[in-house]
């Protein structure tokens, strides 16, 4: 109830009140004349007259105020639930503690918090630490009207940091100076301009070009009479524009529109029809100028009105706006090709927002999976493709939007043979992934490891030493016979990238092992044979077979080497060697030191009288052929005895060797 109302109110009741007293005397004094009343009977009758006034009076009050507050409550209600019910977030905050004093239902679901958490917090908890300085700068400056403060960072309970555009209005709320706040998210609207500019990299050589011409644009600023469009004011920026001087256009009231573009003729007159109409105004519209060169301008009016309310004159800014149509148009064409280039690409791509939906895909990806682009969009990837809940491609793209970092990995796709490589890449407005059909790559690679893991059994389950080293001379690959072999050498461990161990091998076999693989590394393939002496079997003999490794190119890249042990042959040959030895030996006995005593005997036998056995010469050649016949028991004991140690080398080399 205002002023006035209350004013209306005394007034009728005090008029009432006289009528009733001046109305209800007259009566009274009519009927006391007519009646013959006395004092008392008067005194009764006033009595009534003033308790009916009261009793009328006051019924009608009570009816008033009780219609009055029903009223107020209706109307406190409709703007409670504009308060409450607001699809933006709003609040009322006291001015001096800059405390929250209440709350919409819109606020508490978009900062996160409970109705009492909020009221027990203060602006400055929902504003970044960065921003509190900005918030009391702004705090310090509102006045009592309506306020739009413009666009700040806010924060949300979790931490998350978002833009809201704040007005705000002067509000009582009890006795408290407070002030009434709307919240309006631009959150999006932010980022995508920032993804704009982001996308728009390739032109920023073109951008830089055009903001320094916008900079340096004067707005051609006019104004006209509203009954014949006459103009009465232009800047010289007209000139540059348009070709002509604003004497021109003084001299002429036709010529501004005479440079109209024909086909905007038609709508730039219904523009100034509207704009007498509504009192303001904004519209485009294309001229040709003095040079013949169709122009884009951009025109806010605004009607100016004389003391009777009738429009008097028109005021307006015209801008050049020609560039920045072509830019816009160029950013068309180069978003366009963007597209093109993504549509291109042999990979599946997506972009999802935060809540997973679909906001782009390309063409590879409605092909791999079947589904167009408008049944995609707008739909969440776990809503179109439910199988991949629970697996690793929701785990790590999960991962991936939490922690704001790029994953790859490699996965089967559920309940098919298809592998995917999928690379997702965080942005502020979601994900950006890529999906790579690996599954002939993963088959290879399988079948890679498995021959690896065959070819590992084959040379690990022989004791022939296998390895290989690079022209760098360090190991490529080894097999456990080879780590064995160097162990039981050197007493140290070989392994693959380590320096072949040919630098601690004892006298001068480093010297040779060094030019065995560089032979090889030349394109000879040869073999070796070589002896080591171990600690714990002694000699073993080892035949060494070197082979230069070709890469795809036909160039050496190293050296394979295999190993077998000759030990029993080399023994084998050595006990026929010293048998032979033994044997030449007796050969050389039986054809020399026989063959003498052999001679003598032959020689005295020849001498020898038949005829006279007893006599004297005979006895003499008698004592020469047993000196000769011992001699040559001596040749043939030492014959027999060659013989044996022959046998007996040959029993020991069965016993031990089977030879």
């Amino acid at each position: 109830m205002n002023t006035y109302t209350a004013t209306k109110i005394t007034i009728a009741y005090l008029v009432v009140g006289f009528i009733w007293i001046i109305a209800g005397d007259s009566i009274v004094e009519v009927f006391v004349e007519t009646k013959h009343l006395s004092q008392t009977s008067i005194f009764y009758i006033n009595i009534a007259k003033g308790l009916a006034y009261v009793l009328l009076t006051g019924l009608g009050l009570y009816l008033y105020t009780r219609s009055t507050i029903s009223k107020l409550a209706s109307l406190e209600k409709q703007y409670r639930g504009l308060f409450e019910d607001n699809p933006n977030p709003m609040w009322v905050y006291d001015v001096e503690t800059l405390a929250f004093l209440a709350v919409n239902k819109a606020a508490l679901k978009c900062y996160g918090y409970t109705h009492n958490e909020f009221l027990s917090l203060t602006l400055r908890d929902i504003r970044p630490v960065e921003e509190i300085p900005v918030l009391e700068q702004q705090i310090a400056f509102h006045n009592d009207e309506i306020s739009n403060s413009g666009t700040f960072k806010h924060k949300r309970k979790s931490g998350e940091v978002f833009y809201a555009n704040i007005y705000s209005a002067t509000a009582s709320f009890g006795k408290r100076k407070s002030r009434m706040v709307l919240a309006v998210d631009v959150h999006e609207k932010i980022l995508a301009e920032q993804k704009i500019k982001q996308l728009n990299n390739e032109l920023i050589a073109f951008k830089d070009r055009l903001d320094e011409i916008l900079l340096n644009v004067n707005d051609i600023v006019w104004a006209c009479s509203a009954d014949d469009f006459k103009v009465t004011f232009i800047s010289s920026s007209s000139e540059r524009v348009y070709g002509y001087t604003p004497q021109e256009f003084y001299d002429d009231p036709s010529l501004w529109f005479s440079l109209i573009h024909p086909d905007d003729n038609v709508n730039v007159q219904e523009e100034f029809k509207q704009l007498l109409e509504a009192g303001n105004s904004e519209s485009e519209y294309r001229i040709v100028n003095r040079q013949g060169e169709t122009k884009v301008m951009y025109d806010k009016s605004v009607v100016k009105y004389d003391s009777d309310g009738k429009p008097k004159e028109i005021h307006g800014v015209a801008t050049d706006i020609t560039q920045l149509r072509e830019s816009e148009q160029k950013f068309t064409e180069y978003a366009q090709s963007v597209t093109k280039i993504l549509d291109g690409i042999t990979d599946g791509f997506v972009t999802v927002d935060k809540q997973w939906r679909f906001t782009y895909a390309n063409k590879v990806f409605q092909q791999i999976t079947q589904l167009k682009k408008d049944d995609l969009m707008g739909k969440t990837i776990w809503e179109m493709y439910p199988v991949l809940l629970n697996t690793p491609f929701q785990t790590n793209l999960t991962k991936a939007a939490e922690e704001n970092i790029s994953v790859s990995f490699e996965s089967q796709y559920p309940g098919a043979k298809n592998w995917y490589l999928c690379t997702a890449y965080p942005n502020p407005n979601g994900l950006a992934i890529y999906f790579a059909d690996v599954t002939h790559t993963h088959l290879m690679r399988e079948e890679i490891s498995r021959t690896k893991n065959n070819l590992n059994a084959l040379i690990n389950n022989t004791e022939d030493i296998i390895w290989s080293v690079n022209t760098s001379f360090e190991l490529m690959a080894v097999n456990d016979a080879y780590k064995d072999f160097i162990t039981n050498l050197l007493g140290k461990n070989a392994d693959v990238g380590e320096k072949a161990v040919f630098e601690h091998l004892p006298d001068n076999r480093p010297f040779a092992w060094k030019s065995y693989y560089e032979r090889a590394f030349k394109g000879e393939s040869f073999l070796i044979d070589d002896m080591y002496e171990l600690p714990e079997t002694g000699p073993v003999y080892y035949e060494v077979n070197f082979n230069p490794i070709y890469n795809e190119n036909n160039e050496i890249i190293g050296a394979g080497c295999f190993a077998k042990e000759i030990t029993q042959r080399k023994k084998n040959e050595l006990f026929i060697a010293e048998q032979n030895k033994q044997l030449l030996e007796i050969a050389w006995m039986q054809s020399h030191e026989v063959r003498g005593p052999l001679s003598t005997l032959m020689g005295l036998v020849a001498l020898f009288n038949k005829q006279d056995p007893a006599g004297a010469d005979n006895i003499k050649i008698l004592q020469m052929m047993e000196i000769t016949a011992k001699k040559l028991d001596e040749v043939v004991q030492r014959i027999v005895t060659k013989a044996n140690n022959v046998r007996s080398i040959n029993d020991k080399a069965i016993e031990q060797h089977g030879v």
